[in-house]
């Protein structure tokens, strides 16, 4: 090939390889649920069952965000239901029990979920809607950061968020009753 021909063909195979790079990929975050650790949230105990209902209505995957040309959806009812699996497993070690039939409801909606690469660790933000029944809600916040992957920051703000709401008054005053 001749100079001028090598040249276009090399500008060409640049475009080409700019262009992918800025188109990315998308990859979908299955979030799994990490154990609290001590003094996360204040020890009480609990009264009667609880339902522990996933009251997110929307099953589609949302955009979650983009780090390094890569853009993120996440299931927010799945989302949900690590929540869920995270206050289960506290309220059993708080002798609360939890029943899909039981009269006292605590209703979780994990929304806006948001993941960022600010340098060199992922962030997650979070935010989860927390009802009883009796009528209380609440927003609760999980913000993490890991230095792994998106699916770990996320798996600790879920976390952060029912740390969050196990530490706000009136859910813990509900969950004593």
């Amino acid at each position: 090939m001749s100079g001028p021909t090598m040249l276009k063909m090399s500008r060409i195979v640049f475009l080409i390889t700019i262009l992918i790079g800025f188109s990315g990929c998308t990859q979908h975050l299955v979030i799994d649920q990490y154990p609290m650790k001590a003094g996360m949230i204040p020890d009480f105990r609990g009264g009667q069952p609880v339902a522990l209902v996933n009251a997110q209505e929307n099953k589609e995957n949302v955009n979650a965000g983009s780090a390094s040309m890569v853009k993120y959806t996440a299931n927010t009812h799945q989302v949900t239901d690590t929540a869920i699996q995270v206050l289960q497993t506290e309220l059993e070690k708080r002798n609360i029990n939890t029943s899909d039939d039981a009269d006292k409801q605590l209703r979780l909606a994990v929304h806006d979920v948001s993941v960022v690469y600010p340098f060199a660790t992922y962030r997650c933000i979070l935010f989860l809607k927390a009802e009883t029944g009796d009528g209380y809600s609440g927003d609760f916040e999980g913000n993490n950061v890991s230095p792994h992957n998106p699916e770990r920051a996320c798996g600790g703000a879920v976390l952060r968020a029912v740390a969050a709401m196990l530490n706000d008054d009136p859910i813990q005053d509900y969950l004593s009753k």
